[in-house]
């Protein structure tokens, strides 16, 4: 199975010991957004939706300025340990980490464009229904 931000996540949050409501009070969410966001993600990997709900890119640097153990090149793309120093980094680990950056906003930009795109389908959809009567 699939290996995603999302699963990494949960990963890091059982390890860290608290509760997911925990979670959400220390990085500021709205609750049931990580509920939504792991249901959305099990129907991505179940072949259900095209695309898993993510967290946005200010979720993200939240996250990582709220639990500074936590290696962004591991919650982003899999890379290395999930606890990393941060302190110090050199030039490759820095050049990861700009990568996965922009390979995250980029993801981001995508479904939010699907988003979008489904949204406009589902309006012309309902448009030819009430047009053919």
């Amino acid at each position: 199975m699939m290996d995603t931000l999302v699963d990494r996540l949960v990963a890091f949050i059982a390890y860290k010991k608290i509760s997911d409501r925990e979670f959400q009070r220390i990085i500021g969410s709205a609750p049931g957004q990580l509920n939504a966001i792991k249901r959305a993600n099990t129907e991505f990997k179940s072949g259900k939706r095209e695309l898993a709900a993510s967290l946005n890119s200010i979720s993200v640097e939240t996250i990582l300025q709220k639990f500074p153990e936590l290696s962004p090149a591991w919650l982003m793309c899999g890379r290395g340990g999930m606890l990393g120093e941060r302190i110090d980094e050199n030039e490759e680990l820095a050049a990861l980490r700009m990568e996965c950056y922009e390979k995250a906003n980029k993801i981001i930009t995508l479904m939010e464009e699907n988003t979008t795109i489904q949204k406009e389908l589902l309006a012309a959809k309902m448009e030819i229904d009430r047009l053919r009567g």
